[in-house]
């Protein structure tokens, strides 16, 4: 049931996009939007618990729901604006954090997976808003490093939560490691099979045309295939009445 549900959280919109090199991104996006937002709604019992400022646990709660705005924008077919509001939410999101509690937590090391993901969840087509979006991500995480020296937030936050966003960025830093890592290589590897059913296809379609020694020698040396023949002899042979009997022919 559970494996049912995650499939049709995750392909939400693919039906929608005929290009299906478009696909692999709406899943990916869809994926991070829902497990960023379970990440973030599951910390907030520990922070409230904690008693820490409202005004982070609110900003918390709401980017946690907004982000899942982004599967129901796939959903209607709206891939490109899907990724654009959850790049810049995101980032707004990071930033706002970063700004509210200061050098009392690093929540800013989270634009670093951020332009990583850039990379990911934006086609081929689209380089020049991802390269943009990914030096602006990148941009604000340098300047929000070097605040860390004199910038220490407008709000307090207590040691126990601090501990505990400690333990949260590290965990969350590790886990979208692990993903990119596994979607990196998974890409991959279908790309190979990809290939290699492509490769079998094209073999199978030449052995039907030519012999299997001149197959060969294209693979193995493309440039030259031709044999020199000392003596040889040419057959020309015509069938008498070929037209008549192929207009019979099924």
């Amino acid at each position: 049931m559970l494996q049912i549900l995650w499939n049709t959280i995750a392909y939400t919109g693919v039906s929608t996009v005929p290009d299906t090199s478009e696909h692999k991104h709406i899943v990916l996006i869809n994926i991070l939007s829902l497990i960023v937002s379970f990440f973030v709604l599951l910390n907030l019992p520990v922070i409230l618990v904690t008693g820490s400022n409202p005004v982070f646990s609110l900003v918390s709660a709401v980017y946690a729901c907004l982000l899942l705005v982004t599967i129901a924008l796939n959903g209607s077919g709206r891939s490109h604006l899907a990724r654009m509001y959850f790049t810049l939410l995101s980032a707004l999101f990071l930033i706002t954090d970063s700004v509210l509690v200061g050098s009392q937590a690093n929540f800013h090391y989270f634009l670093i997976s951020e332009v990583l993901a850039i990379f990911f969840i934006f086609p081929g087509r689209e380089k020049r808003i991802m390269g943009v979006l990914a030096f602006l991500a990148a941009a604000a995480f340098v300047a929000l490093q070097i605040s860390q020296e004199f910038h220490h937030g407008f709000i307090h936050v207590p040691e126990e939560v601090r501990t505990v966003q400690a333990a949260s960025i590290d965990i969350g830093a590790g886990i979208l490691i692990i993903a990119f890592g596994y979607y990196i290589r998974s890409t991959y590897r279908t790309s190979e099979l990809y290939l290699e059913a492509e490769q079998h296809k094209s073999q199978k379609l030449l052995l039907n045309i030519l012999p299997e020694t001149i197959v060969r020698k294209l693979r193995e040396s493309p440039d030259t295939i031709a044999e020199r023949f000392d003596h040889c002899t040419v057959l020309f042979s015509d069938i008498v009445g070929f037209t008549g009997i192929a207009k019979k022919m099924s």
